[in-house]
């Protein structure tokens, strides 16, 4: 129980709630909260990978006329492909990296479009099974 207090993220209110909750007659144990890591990269890295991944996406697209776009699984593969990694570790570690690049490129910046894939029911996706476009008004010159 120790080792839970050392691993969990929480302030004194929290911890006052779960102490209430454990008299109160629950047993459930709570699961620590861990925080996303972030990725630091510089800025030149992030241009050189967005720029990258910006012109192989335009390319794909413009290559095959039926192409709706590349799956972030296919792109992230072609990304990763393209480097040389020493590692596991250097290769999990790219890998992470993209994604959230990836990511910040869809939400934040609005250089990347995203399509999900059309589920039926209860059916759920990952983020790799959305395609990805690349945002008609995003020039990679000018930016």
């Amino acid at each position: 129980n120790k080792e839970n207090k050392e691993n969990q993220t929480t302030n004194d209110d929290d911890d006052d709630e779960a102490q209430t909750k454990k008299t109160s007659g629950e047993q459930k144990e709570e699961a620590p909260v861990v925080p996303k890591k972030k990725i630091p990269i510089t800025f030149e890295q992030y241009q050189k990978v967005t720029h990258t991944l910006v012109h192989h996406i335009r390319k794909q697209v413009s290559d095959d006329a039926e192409d709706q776009g590349i799956s972030q699984k296919d792109l992230v593969e072609w990304y990763l492909n393209q480097q040389t990694i020493d590692s596991e570790e250097d290769l999990g570690a790219q890998g992470r990296m993209v994604r959230s690049l990836i990511n910040r490129l869809i939400t934040k910046d609005y250089v990347l479009i995203a399509i999900d894939p059309e589920v039926e029911g209860d059916e759920t996706f990952s983020p790799d099974d959305r395609l990805l476009l690349v945002n008609p008004n995003f020039n990679v010159d000018g930016n």
